[in-house]
């Protein structure tokens, strides 16, 4: 599969010609509001036990194909099999790739934790309804938020920088560059895996567990 990369010149208001220039607009953002540091990442949505001895983080963009692929085809399956019985932990992040992806995930970030991952699989099966011009009317609609509600959150600068802050930590500290990336206990895999090379990956640490 191919990656989806990150469309800097769809971005607005800032300039987003590379990670460099997005990190330096973001922080002269963050000197005019009298902040001393960068903005901070918005937490991650994790889904299954923290002690689970398989964890899967992935890196996604709620307007990738490929992204989407994974969340209603395989899992579904990862919940089921693994994530429920406390096997395995998945650690989810933003990593927006263009204007809707920004305006989306921001809507996630807003509102309350037990509700985004639901929030995120909501948006990969509607996808095709809400990636547009029309963009905003329509997440209203999904979301259930009013169209002045999600305006409102969208335009929150403060918000939206730290969702893109955490995008470009994953770029400088990662090296994650597109979407669908995942790290599985450590390893990289920079597509959406199907569901039976994932249980060839983790089947040695379900062994241990037997063991």
């Amino acid at each position: 599969m191919l990656k989806i990369f990150f469309i800097s010149a769809l971005f607005s208001p800032l300039s987003l010609f590379s990670a460099e220039k997005v990190g330096k607009d973001i922080q002269v953002v963050s000197q005019d509001a009298h902040k001393k540091s960068e903005p901070e990442n918005i937490p991650d949505i994790r889904i299954g036990s923290s002690e689970a001895p398989i964890k899967i983080i992935e890196y996604s963009s709620l307007t990738c194909h490929h992204c989407a692929h994974f969340h209603k085809t395989v899992l579904p399956v990862l919940m089921k099999k693994y994530i429920r019985t406390g096997k395995m932990q998945l650690v989810f992040r933003h990593f927006p790739i263009d204007e809707y992806a920004l305006k989306a995930s921001t809507l996630v970030a807003a509102s309350i934790p037990l509700r985004q991952f639901s929030l995120v699989n909501r948006l990969f099966e509607t996808q095709d309804r809400w990636i547009g011009s029309h963009c905003l009317d329509a997440l209203a609609h999904i979301t259930g938020e009013t169209l002045e509600t999600c305006q409102e959150t969208v335009n929150n600068k403060a918000l939206s920088d730290r969702v893109l802050m955490t995008r470009l930590r994953a770029e400088k500290e990662m090296n994650i560059d597109g979407t669908p990336t995942f790290i599985i206990n450590g390893r990289v895999i920079d597509y959406a895996p199907e569901l039976d090379e994932i249980e060839t990956l983790i089947k040695p640490y379900l062994d241990a567990m037997k063991s």
